[in-house]
């Protein structure tokens, strides 16, 4: 059982990481389109 929540846990965020860094990434391309517009 616990085995299983820490997995859980270590994939979530692993995920949020993820999710945070295309975040970023939209973010500073849609920056960087407006200033280059």
């Amino acid at each position: 059982m616990y085995k299983s929540v820490n997995q859980w846990f270590f994939l979530f965020s692993q995920y949020c990481t993820l999710r945070d860094h295309f975040n970023g990434l939209a973010e500073h391309s849609y920056l960087l389109g407006n200033y280059v517009a």
